[in-house]
């Protein structure tokens, strides 16, 4: 019975670390980027991924190319000429929040019916920090599924029962 609760009480730590693993993938994946409003849309390079945000009636003028009530837009820049900003979607978001993805459709936006518009752009503080957190799980995780941390005697093996009550 005492083996099967130390063997228990090792899976529950290696299982706790994984998701902590995981959980700083997660922030590291998300963490390492931020929207920076844009001015002028002729200046964002080619490839560039941004959020556009519909004005009103851009929602209403947009409805033929990207659906019924789609406040903004998520895609990466192929180019900007004249009036209009040519985009490959990702994904666009409704009024009321849904999140509609994409197949990698071309569309024309004129920046009549643009509100606002952000560049996603690498936050090299936060990708420093993500990483060296990330480093220092990996770390966590490998010292304790090897064991060389907590619950065992001092050779190895696996402690003694408890005395009988």
């Amino acid at each position: 019975m005492s083996f099967m609760s130390y063997q228990g009480a090792g899976h529950r730590r290696i299982g706790a670390l994984r998701s902590l693993w995981a959980f700083t993938l997660g922030a590291f994946l998300a963490g390492c980027y931020r929207n920076v409003p844009v001015a002028q849309p002729a200046q964002v390079a080619a490839g560039a991924q941004v959020r556009i945000q519909l004005t009103l009636d851009g929602t209403q003028q947009m409805t033929r190319q990207l659906g019924p009530e789609v406040r903004s837009v998520l895609g990466k820049i192929e180019s900007v000429r004249n009036d209009t900003i040519y985009l490959t979607l990702e994904e666009s978001r409704t009024l009321n929040g849904q999140i509609l993805p994409s197949s990698g459709s071309r569309v024309g936006i004129p920046r009549s019916a643009v509100s606002d518009m952000s560049e996603r752009v690498r936050n090299k503080r936060r990708s420093v920090l993500a990483a060296a957190v990330a480093i220092a799980s990996a770390i966590a995780l490998i010292i304790v599924a090897s064991g060389a941390i907590g619950g065992g005697g001092q050779d190895g093996t696996a402690p003694p029962p408890p005395p009988p009550t």
